[in-house]
C-alpha cells in the first residue's frame, strides 16, 4: 500500500491521531489498550483520546470559560449533537457502543476548568461521578465485535459497585498527578487549601490505594482487564508519589514504560486487576 493511500484513509488518520495522543497523554492506557482483544482496540483507543483531549483543556486554553466551552463541544460531539459529531476522534467509535456514559463522563472532566475541590469527600465524589460512567463504556467497548456492530454487554448492574470504588480510587490519582503541573494555578487549581499540602495529599494517596485494593478483591472477568488496567498502574505511581518529600508541590517521577510493561505483563499473566 502506498503512502498516499495510508494517509487518505480516514480510518488510518483516526488510528494515528488517537494513538499519538493517548500515547502522550497517557502512557497508562495506551499500554493497556495493547493487550486487549484487536477488536476492541479501536474502541478503546478512541474512549482514552476523548478523556486525554478534554482533560488537558484546562492547561492549554488561558481562560477557563474557554476550556469549558470547548469541554461541551466534545461532550456534544460525542452524542451526535451539533458539529463536533464528525471529528475524527470519533471515528472509530463502534456503532453499538452506547454514547450516554461516555457524554456523563466529559460532562463531569468539565468541572476541572471550574475550580478546585476543596475537601476529601469533594474529591472522592468526583473521581467517582467522573470514571465510573467512564469505566462502564470502557467494559462495554471491549465486548465489541470486530464489525463494530454488536456487543455482548456485561452484567453492568452486578458491576456497579466495585466500578464506583475502582473509580474513586482511579480518579483520586488521576488529580493528584495534575495537582503539581506547572501550570496548576493557572487557570485552575485541582486541589485547594489543605488538599495541596504534603500529609493531605499523602491521605488522598491512602484512600486511593483503600479503593483499588477494595476493588481488587472482585473477580473480574479476563477479557474485561484490559479496560481496567490503567487504575493498577495508577496505583504503582501513587506509591512513587507517596515517598516523594514534598509531594504534590514537587511532581513524582514518572514511571519508565519498561517498569509499566513489566506490571501489565504480571497482571496479564495472573489474570487479575
Amino acid at each position: 500500500m502506498s503512502s498516499c493511500a495510508y494517509t487518505c484513509d480516514p480510518v488510518a488518520q483516526a488510528i494515528g491521531e488517537c494513538t499519538r495522543l493517548v500515547k502522550a497523554e497517557n502512557l497508562d492506557a495506551w499500554l493497556s489498550v495493547l493487550l486487549a482483544p484487536a477488536a476492541a482496540r479501536p474502541a478503546l483507543l478512541t474512549i482514552w483520546a476523548l478523556v486525554a483531549e478534554a482533560a488537558r483543556l484546562p492547561w492549554r486554553l488561558n481562560e477557563p470559560l474557554l476550556a469549558r466551552l470547548r469541554m461541551e463541544f466534545w461532550r456534544e460531539a460525542v452524542l451526535g449533537e451539533g458539529e463536533g459529531a464528525a471529528q475524527p476522534l470519533l471515528r472509530l467509535w463502534p456503532p453499538a457502543l452506547p454514547r450516554e456514559d461516555m457524554g456523563e463522563a466529559l460532562s463531569h472532566l468539565a468541572l476541572l476548568a471550574d475550580g478546585a475541590l476543596e475537601t476529601p469527600d469533594g474529591a472522592a465524589e468526583w473521581a467517582e461521578e467522573t470514571f465510573t460512567p467512564l469505566f462502564r463504556t470502557l467494559l462495554a467497548a471491549v465486548t465489541v465485535s470486530r464489525d463494530g456492530m454488536r456487543i455482548a454487554p456485561p452484567d453492568l448492574a452486578a458491576l456497579e459497585e466495585p466500578l464506583r470504588v475502582l473509580a474513586r480510587g482511579y480518579g483520586l490519582g488521576f488529580l493528584l498527578r495534575r495537582a503539581a503541573h506547572p501550570r496548576s494555578s493557572t487557570p485552575a487549581p485541582l486541589l485547594a487549601g489543605q488538599l495541596a499540602e504534603e500529609d493531605a495529599a499523602r491521605d488522598l494517596i491512602a484512600m486511593s490505594a483503600q479503593a483499588h485494593a477494595e476493588a481488587r478483591r472482585h473477580k473480574w472477568p479476563r477479557r474485561q482487564l484490559a479496560a481496567l488496567w490503567p487504575a493498577t498502574l495508577m496505583q504503582l505511581w501513587l506509591a512513587r508519589a507517596e515517598k516523594r518529600p514534598g509531594f504534590p508541590t514537587k511532581p513524582a517521577p514518572m514511571l519508565s514504560q519498561a517498569t509499566r510493561q513489566w506490571r501489565l505483563l504480571g497482571r496479564w499473566l495472573l489474570g487479575r486487576l
